[in-house]
């Protein structure tokens, strides 16, 4: 009757299933752990490249005195623009109709007539 399966090597016994699959499954799983451990060590090298590059694009001081100044002023408009800036009295601006733009209001009358009109048949074509 013949074996089936791999040969011993010559001088060496050939061991039982039972021994070999464990061996062949804990070959797997260090290969496993050795690709893993692999693939950790190529990830932190890309972290610290990208933090090497990310340090290289830090802006000087007069730059980052430049980003902090626009930022105040960007944030201080918005402030006054949303009614926020206790400084300023918004009552004479909101109540004053000189300072209205007439040409907003005329077309904003006009959009309104428009909306409210119900839609009819269309004339007839002569």
């Amino acid at each position: 009757m013949a074996r089936i399966g791999p040969k011993a090597a010559p001088g060496r016994p050939r061991e039982p299933r039972e021994l070999r699959e464990p061996r062949e499954l804990r070959e797997l799983l260090l290969q496993a752990l050795d690709r893993a451990q692999a693939e950790d060590e190529e990830e932190e090298e890309e972290e610290d490249e990208e933090e090497d590059e990310e340090e290289e694009q830090l802006p000087d001081e007069a730059e980052r005195e430049l980003l902090l100044r626009r930022e105040f002023t960007s944030r201080m408009h918005l402030s006054f623009l949303e009614g926020l800036d206790g400084d300023f009295d918004y009552s004479q601006v909101d109540g004053n109709s000189d300072l209205d733009a007439l040409d907003l209001l005329s077309q904003d009358l006009e959009d309104q007539y428009f909306d409210q009109e119900e839609p009819g048949p269309a004339p007839p074509l002569l």
